[in-house]
This record gives structure tokens, sequence and C-alpha cells, in this order.
């Protein structure tokens, strides 16, 4: 077979019903498309729209390709502890004890 000529007992399948399949819009489907992620046959004679027809044996591969497992999740042992230092905030009375200190300070120099 060479690359002009139709394969036999291909029976292709529209856009829409390759979209059901895969469950996305045919638009993102032609997303897919245009980003050269899944094969087409072009069909019609549309300029601005063109009308595309998948093999289903493509749609398959293309579920194959972008099957995606989530990996479990690792739950730590231990805890990383902060190197930044703590700091707490002080209350009302530290702070007007120390603005009474820096006021004595002042007085005496």
């Amino acid at each position: 077979m060479t690359p002009h000529e139709p394969d036999e007992g291909i029976t292709l399948i529209s856009a829409k019903e390759a979209a059901d399949r895969l469950n996305i819009s045919t638009k993102t489907l032609r997303a897919h498309v245009r980003d050269g992620a899944l094969p087409c046959v072009l069909v019609g004679r549309g300029e601005k729209r063109k009308h595309y027809a998948f093999d289903p044996a493509d749609v398959d591969a293309f579920i194959r390709a972008h099957k995606h497992f989530e990996a479990p999740k690792v739950i730590p042992t231990s805890r990383r502890r902060s190197k930044l230092p703590k700091y707490s905030i002080p209350s009302l009375d530290d702070v007007r004890a120390e603005l009474e200190r820096r006021k004595a300070n002042k007085k005496k120099t």
C-alpha cells in the first residue's frame, strides 16, 4: 500500500462520533487535530470550516497515548521544620514598656 491508496475495509467515523467517543466537544476535537495530536481525514470541500473524518483506530490510539494514572499521594513520615525564626506577637503591655524604656534612654542622653 502506498500513502495515496486508501486502506481497504476502514470505516471512518464523523467528528461528532469521535468527539462523543472521547467525551469532548467537537471544538476541542478540532483543537487536537490542529495541534497534530489526532490524525484525521479531510472530507468535503469546506474552506472556512473543514469537515473531518476519523479512523476509529486513530481515536483509540489517541486514548491510549493520553491515559493518565494518578500516583498515590505520599504522606511524609516527618515534617520539615522551617529554618526561619519564629516570632511571637508582643502584648500591648510589652510594647508600652519598650516605649517607656526608649523615652527614658533618650532623656538620659
